[in-house]
């Protein structure tokens, strides 16, 4: 029965003629007015010209997800073709098949553009699993941005753990002397594979950024060189402190080997839930959790407080915030943690 339906499907235009009844049969399903084995004939004759041609029907998909998600085909109105994708992805069985067909590397961008363009962390996230195990064992990376290919790289089949931040590489050296502003936007451009302002908007959704991130970044550097303190050393420092706290109460950390240095660490909430790191279109998880430190020591009057975010973007990004509750100032940091006399 699927080799006669595929008989119709001559070039790409019928393929997605056919990928809109697909569509259509995630609704039909649902509401029960359509047999699971009427949707199967389509999916699975979708699915045998995706592996015919490939990657012709995966680079007209993601050539028209813009104009999916203006397109309605269903009588409601507040679901667009995308939202129905979205279903496809989460459980419906209309097109089981046919994504399975999809070439892995054209999947995982799919992936990325729905993150990147259409904020769907959930949706790239269920998708990606069908893809990365057709890439676990390749020779070469995928021609995809460092962001994904990182991510690729830690992930093995059958390999449940949460991938988080501390497991994934610096996007920035430990030492930007010499870089300019636009060098360091140049850098993030190069490791997300999208716009800095793209990449700024989700670094901070609810805004509070009025300056050029690369700006912002290069100030921050420069304030530790004159401090005289090296990133790597004070992001260590950081995370050892937050580690060591446990539920709502202060810690007592010594963050050094001779003792001499000791800060109060209280964790003010979490962790509960968890978010996703904005460097990444795959799921790299962090725990959610917010953070005070003092050093009654040298100065109780200075306090770091900061979030899980400010351990991976410190880190990985030499970004100590900007404009937003949890901007902390590097020499804040460095005195705190002891890095400062």
């Amino acid at each position: 029965m699927a080799a006669t339906a595929h008989a119709d499907i001559r070039d790409i235009e019928d393929a997605w003629g056919l990928f809109t009844r697909v569509l259509q049969n995630v609704f039909l399903l649902e509401a029960r007015a359509t047999s699971i084995e009427s949707a199967s004939i389509d999916d699975l004759t979708l699915a045998e010209f995706v592996k015919e041609h490939p990657r012709v029907f995966e680079e007209r998909l993601i050539s028209r997800l813009p104009e999916l998600a203006q397109t309605h085909i269903s009588d409601r109105k507040e679901m667009s073709a995308l939202d129905a994708f979205r279903e496809a992805i989460w459980g419906s069985e209309a097109m089981e098949k046919t994504l399975e067909a999809f070439d892995p590397v054209k999947g995982l961008e799919l992936c990325r553009l729905m993150v990147w363009r259409y904020e769907s962390e959930g949706f790239a996230f269920e998708a990606a699993q069908r893809f990365f195990g057709r890439l676990a064992h390749a020779s070469a990376p995928p021609d995809l941005p460092p962001e994904s290919c990182d991510v690729i790289r830690w992930w093995r089949p059958g390999v449940n753990t949460m991938l988080s931040p501390d497991d994934l590489p610096e996007v920035l050296p430990w030492d930007l002397e010499g870089w300019s502003p636009a060098d360091i936007e140049a850098a993030i451009e190069r490791y997300v594979g999208v716009p800095i302002d793209v990449f700024a908007a989700r670094l901070r959704p609810s805004g509070g950024c009025t300056g050029r991130l690369g700006t912002s970044i290069w100030s921050d550097a420069c304030k530790l060189r004159a401090l005289g303190v090296a990133r790597q050393t004070l992001a260590a420092r950081l995370d050892m402190a937050v580690r060591y706290t446990r539920g709502h109460f202060t810690t007592k950390v010594t963050l050094d080997e001779q003792g001499g240095v000791t800060v109060n660490a209280t964790r003010t909430s979490g962790p509960f839930g968890y978010d996703y790191s904005p460097l990444h279109s795959l799921e790299v998880t962090r725990f959610i959790l917010t953070f005070e430190i003092t050093n009654p020591a040298i100065d109780p009057s200075l306090i770091i407080r900061g979030s899980h975010s400010t351990l991976e973007e410190i880190r990985r990004l030499c970004f100590f915030g900007c404009d937003d509750p949890w901007r902390l100032e590097p020499e804040v940091a460095a005195r705190v943690l002891g890095l400062l006399r």
